[in-house]
């Protein structure tokens, strides 16, 4: 990828396809958070349809995070990005964006409840056990339906 950047612009095409390239093995080697910055950082240099690939592939990376509070923190990065346009796929990327974030938001607050009534009996708050099934592998266009 490198390499591509010294010898092209690292706004030529080849070079973002590099990119592109880097975050789908990011992905596919279990770090969906860096794939998903990195299709984002692509998207802001492409142009419109490029783009929108680039934030849809973002989204269904992001949605794959496991670390809540790490998948909150990315969320508005990547709303800002998903601001405007792109028509019905771009609505459906904010409703899956929002409603993840409204997720995530209501689970922390379950968390918090849950161990403010054992600090009110007086008791240890049970370890959270890890989840059996892993994130969600379906594609995005599924997800959102």
């Amino acid at each position: 990828m490198r390499r591509v950047e010294r010898e092209h612009d690292a706004s030529h095409p080849y070079a973002l396809r590099a990119r592109e390239l880097y975050a789908h093995a990011l992905m596919e080697h279990g770090d969906p958070a860096a794939a998903a910055e990195e299709y984002m950082a692509v998207a802001q240099v492409w142009g419109d349809e490029e783009y929108w690939e680039n934030l849809c592939r973002a989204c269904d990376c992001w949605g794959r995070v496991v670390d809540l509070a790490l998948a909150e923190e990315m969320a508005r990065p990547l709303l800002r990005l998903l601001r405007a346009g792109g028509g019905a796929e771009g609505d459906k990327l904010r409703r899956f964006v929002r409603a993840r974030l409204h997720a995530l938001s209501a689970g922390k607050r379950a968390e918090r409840e849950v161990a403010g009534r054992f600090d009110r009996i007086g008791a240890a708050v049970p370890e959270a056990r890890p989840r059996v099934s892993g994130p969600d592998d379906r594609p995005l266009e599924s997800r959102l339906k």
